[in-house]
Order: C-alpha cells, then sequence, then structure tokens
C-alpha cells in the first residue's frame, strides 16, 4: 500500500512538473520585454512629462529622469543578481523575495506590491479618461466650441467603471490570452504615438510643419530652467520633489517582467537581458 501511494504521488508530481515544463515557452521579448516595456510606457509619458517639463524646465527634468533611472537600474542589477542564482517559479517578486528574505518580509512586500499594482491600475484608467477629455476638448475648440471639462454628470466616475468592467471580463472570459493580444496591440499604438512625436518636433524645428504651435514657440532657451507657477485647478504651487512624486511612478513599471517568470523558457537569461533592454 505504501508503495502504491508513493508511485501516486510521483506520478501526480511527474504530471505537475510536465505541465509546468509545457507553461514554459515565451522568451525574452515577449516573456519579459513587452510587458515592463508597457509599464514604463504609461500614461505619465504622455500627460505629466510635458506638466513637469513646464514647471521644471529641461536641465532639472532631465535630471529627474536620470535619478529615477538610476533607482531602476539598481533594482534590475539586484534582481539579475537573485534569478541568476535559483530557480524561477510562479509568483514573481513575491517568490523571489520570500525565498531570499524570508517568508515574513516576503509576505509584507508581496503585499505592498499588490497594493501599488492595484493603485497603478487606478491611475492609467483615470489617465485614460483624462485622454478623452483632452481629445474632446481639443475637438471642441478646432471648431469654435468651448467645453466646460465634462461630457456629462460623473463622467469621470461612469467612463472609469466602464474601463474596469471591460478590463475584467476581458480577464474573465479568456485569461491571459486576450491580454497579452491587448497589451500587444496598445503597444504598438504607444510606439506609434512616440514616433509622431518625434515627426512632429522634427518638422516643427525644420519649418514644415506648425500644427497648434506659433513661431513665437521656438523659443527653447525659455524652459531651459525652472519657473514654477502655481496649478491652474488647485492653485498649489509646485517644487521639486513634487515632480519627481509625479515623474518617478513612470519607472516603477519594471517588475512587470518578472510577472511571467514561470513561463519563461530560460529566467536566468530571459529577465536581466528583457529588463536591461526595456530600461534603455
Amino acid at each position: 500500500m505504501m508503495t502504491a501511494l508513493s508511485s501516486g504521488t510521483a506520478t501526480v508530481q511527474q504530471h505537475h512538473d510536465n505541465n509546468a515544463e509545457q507553461r514554459r515557452n515565451l522568451g525574452t521579448i515577449s516573456g519579459v520585454y513587452l510587458p515592463s516595456l508597457q509599464s514604463i510606457l504609461g500614461v505619465i509619458l504622455f500627460l505629466r512629462l510635458t506638466h513637469i517639463t513646464s514647471q521644471a524646465g529641461i536641465v532639472y527634468t532631465t535630471l529627474l529622469l536620470l535619478i529615477s533611472t538610476a533607482s531602476t537600474i539598481l533594482t534590475w542589477s539586484s534582481l539579475s543578481a537573485i534569478v541568476t542564482n535559483g530557480d524561477i517559479k510562479s509568483g514573481g517578486p513575491y517568490y523571489i523575495i520570500s525565498r531570499t528574505l524570508g517568508v515574513d518580509i516576503g509576505c509584507s512586500l508581496g503585499l505592498l506590491y499588490y497594493i501599488g499594482n492595484t493603485l497603478s491600475g487606478s491611475l492609467f484608467v483615470l489617465g485614460a479618461v483624462e485622454a478623452v477629455q483632452h481629445s474632446i476638448r481639443a475637438y471642441y475648440a478646432r471648431w469654435g466650441y468651448g467645453f466646460s471639462g465634462h461630457i456629462f454628470p460623473y463622467d469621470v466616475q461612469i467612463t472609469s467603471l466602464a474601463i474596469v468592467a471591460a478590463m475584467t471580463g476581458s480577464i474573465h472570459v479568456g485569461g491571459g490570452r486576450y491580454v497579452t493580444v491587448l497589451s500587444n496591440f496598445f503597444l504598438g499604438v504607444t510606439a506609434l504615438s512616440i514616433l509622431f512625436m518625434f515627426l512632429g518636433c522634427i518638422f516643427f524645428i525644420v519649418g514644415w510643419h506648425m500644427g497648434s504651435l506659433q513661431e513665437y514657440d521656438r523659443s527653447f532657451h525659455e524652459n531651459t530652467w525652472s519657473r514654477y507657477e502655481p496649478d491652474p485647478y488647485t492653485g498649489v504651487l509646485p517644487d521639486i520633489y513634487s515632480c519627481l512624486a509625479l515623474i518617478y511612478p513612470s519607472v516603477t513599471g519594471l517588475l512587470s517582467g518578472m510577472a511571467k517568470a514561470d513561463q519563461l523558457k530560460n529566467p536566468r537569461k530571459s529577465i536581466p537581458t528583457g529588463m536591461f533592454w526595456a530600461i534603455v
């Protein structure tokens, strides 16, 4: 009887190991690089970077970006040292932290990581709603109409709930498959947007297309150094620390590249390589 139980346990364990091996089918690009890049190229880049540059100036904004990137590089180097010295299973950052620093510290940091991901999801949803409002405001301004800032009563709350419901439905119906497809699609749209931003700057510099800018906007030296002004909505005067608090979350999405660690063919190689190129 004991022999039969041992044989059955070995069979179940072998079946579990075979399933785990079959799940390990992701490479560096699809498993680490793209998820990390999707989190880094988030809503802050499009909706807050221009505000930070207008307040802190080009020099200090560049300095803030370098400080944030240096923090990300330290995180990358620490994680690279850990993942190259052991087997990586499901759990992502929590698994690595708990197996390295202990279960108690891993549980505490894992809880903070979960709360951070939840709040970042709220940030992305509100950023999407704000982007829609900006688009509608630009449409009304093009035709000479005013825009009060609201599409309809409680538009921010209702639109946010609709977006959250759509994301939850896609996860519930299709699991990670639909999420991966949609993420790659939106990442392509983001890459095209950044490309068009660069092309627009080049066309404006050489004088091929002015867009909505004027000739006096060519005075680039006026925004070299900081010139803080009160926020038009809150009246609060920002400083260098508030600008750092705004820009720092844009570089904290690096750990998203470890969420699929148990599905990587070679996590010891893919995680350090994919994260490094996402930072670059």
